[in-house]
């Protein structure tokens, strides 16, 4: 149920990005020419919601293709300092969009908090001594895995 409340958001946050896009248009349209493209450059760790957005999303607006580039969130900040065209980003983390945003590359009014991470705790289903972050210490314990804290925002 929490997936989808996200992923509706994030399509409805790309529907209404696609329209203020359209809205802001100065040149004169041209009839034959309806497509739209949007380039979204994400952090990595939603390039599955986002593919799974897609689909949904060209059908609510056939006219309009989306572009994805993923990566880390620095690397993203990166190219777009470099001078990418990016119409969406969304970062993992908010350093990048404030150093975007300091150095006057993010429209003022458009910068949302769509989405923030949290530290969560995985265990197979047949760990039935492992319920909380403190029971990790349990000398029963013999393995535990995490992100690369230096490529992933873990807990932030």
């Amino acid at each position: 149920m929490h997936t989808k409340r996200i992923l509706a958001f994030v399509g409805w946050m790309l529907a209404a990005l696609v329209l203020l896009i359209a809205c802001n248009q100065t040149s004169t349209p041209n009839p034959t020419a309806s497509a739209a493209s949007l380039t979204i450059s994400a952090a990595a760790s939603l390039k599955d919601a986002l593919q799974e957005i897609k689909p949904l999303y060209a059908k609510q607006q056939p006219q309009v293709k989306l572009t994805y580039n993923f990566g880390s969130s620095g690397a993203l900040q990166q190219q777009i300092e470099q001078g990418a065209a990016v119409d969406v980003f969304i970062s993992a983390a908010n350093k990048q969009m404030d150093a975007l945003t300091q150095k006057g590359l993010l429209v003022d009014s458009s910068r949302k908090d769509l989405l923030k991470n949290e530290l969560v705790l995985i265990v197979p289903q047949q760990a039935q001594n492992i319920q909380d972050f403190p029971d990790l210490a349990n000398p029963k314990v013999k393995k535990i895995a995490l992100g690369e804290p230096k490529s992933k925002v873990i807990g932030q």
